[in-house]
C-alpha cells in the first residue's frame, strides 16, 4: 500500500506539472503581439485636463509676473489693478477696476472704473488716452468700441509649453476654470 500512495502522489505531481506547462503554452501562444502594445504608446493624449484655481492663486501668478511698480488684488468683491506714476517728482496713485470676461479665445478686462489720485476724469477721456500712450503686449490690443483690453489666449501657448485655454472666470465665487492640453 505504501508503494501505491508514492505512485499515486507521482502522477498528481505530473499531470499538476503538465497542466502547468499547458496553460503556459496556451498563454504565450494566444497572447497579443507585441506591436500591438508599442501602437497603443504612440498614441497621443487629446483630451484636455479640466483646472480650476482660486482667487489668491491667480492674483500670485499675475503679480510675479508684472512690473513691480503694479500690484493686482483679486478678491470677491472685484478685481483691482494698482499702480502709480511719477509726474515732477509727485507720486500719482492709479487703481483700475477691471471686470474679465470669457469669449471663446479671448479674455475681456472690462475697465469699470480709473481713479487717477482721486481726481474726477471722465473714464472716456482716460481710456483714450490709455490706448494713445499706453503700449500693450503682444496678444492685447485696445478695444476701438468700449472701454476694454482684449487679450489673445494664445498669449499663454505662447508662453508656457502648453496650450491653456480660459474656459470661465468666476472671481466672485473664488473659482477659475482652465482647460490645459498637451501636458499627457
Amino acid at each position: 500500500m505504501n508503494r501505491n500512495i508514492w505512485k499515486i502522489l507521482f502522477l498528481v505531481l505530473l499531470s499538476i506539472n503538465l497542466i502547468i506547462i499547458l496553460t503556459i503554452s496556451y498563454k504565450i501562444l494566444t497572447a497579443p503581439s507585441y506591436d500591438n502594445f508599442t501602437e497603443k504608446s504612440n498614441q497621443t493624449h487629446t483630451s484636455p485636463i479640466q483646472v480650476v484655481a482660486n482667487n489668491e492663486t491667480i492674483e500670485h501668478a499675475i503679480n510675479e509676473e508684472i512690473d513691480d511698480n503694479m500690484y493686482v488684488n483679486i478678491n470677491e468683491e472685484g478685481i483691482i489693478i494698482e499702480t502709480g506714476y511719477q509726474v515732477l517728482k509727485l507720486d500719482i496713485p492709479v487703481k483700475i477696476s477691471i471686470e474679465p470676461l470669457v469669449n471663446d479665445d479671448k479674455i475681456i478686462l472690462q475697465l469699470k472704473d480709473i481713479d487717477v489720485a482721486s481726481l474726477s476724469i471722465s473714464m472716456d477721456m482716460l481710456y483714450d488716452t490709455l490706448k494713445d500712450h499706453v503700449e500693450l503686449g503682444e496678444g492685447m490690443t485696445f478695444s476701438d468700441d468700449s472701454a476694454e483690453i482684449i487679450i489673445d489666449s494664445k498669449v499663454f501657448k505662447d508662453q508656457l509649453e502648453y496650450d491653456v485655454t480660459i474656459d470661465e472666470i468666476d472671481y466672485k465665487n473664488d473659482k477659475w476654470y482652465f482647460s490645459v492640453d498637451g501636458v499627457l
